[in-house]
């Protein structure tokens, strides 16, 4: 038995999955700047350890980016997560905690790690 989906349908889901997308790299976002406070890193060491250029974790800090897995797991080893697990286990609990309607203008520390 297939399953039709009509235009409305299609239309919403897409909206629905770019709504998700915003929500998990705004919690991308918020995790790694907290991280990068909490552990009292600069921009320039994460970057110089894990590989990821100082533009796309920039990118990433503002939420702008969509990371590949592999550089998640490059900048948990950096940025002293416990493990991997741990990086994606807060990316997963701050994107839960986010509502549809959240954007950056909600975090009071947004501009805080920019230039560490």
């Amino acid at each position: 038995m297939s399953v039709r989906i009509t235009p409305g349908q299609s239309a919403q889901s897409s909206e629905l999955r770019k709504e998700k997308l915003r929500l998990t790299n705004l919690a991308i976002s918020l995790v790694l700047r907290r991280q990068l406070r909490t552990e009292d890193l600069y921009q320039t060491e994460v970057c110089r350890s894990s590989g990821v250029s100082r533009t796309h974790l920039q990118k990433l800090l503002a939420g702008e980016a969509n990371p590949s897995i592999f550089v998640l797991l490059e900048l948990a080893d950096s940025l002293c997560f416990a493990d991997e697990i741990d990086l994606v286990r807060q990316i997963v609990a701050e994107r839960n905690a986010l509502t549809p309607q959240q954007g950056f203008g909600e975090d009071k520390n947004a501009g805080e790690s920019e230039q560490r």
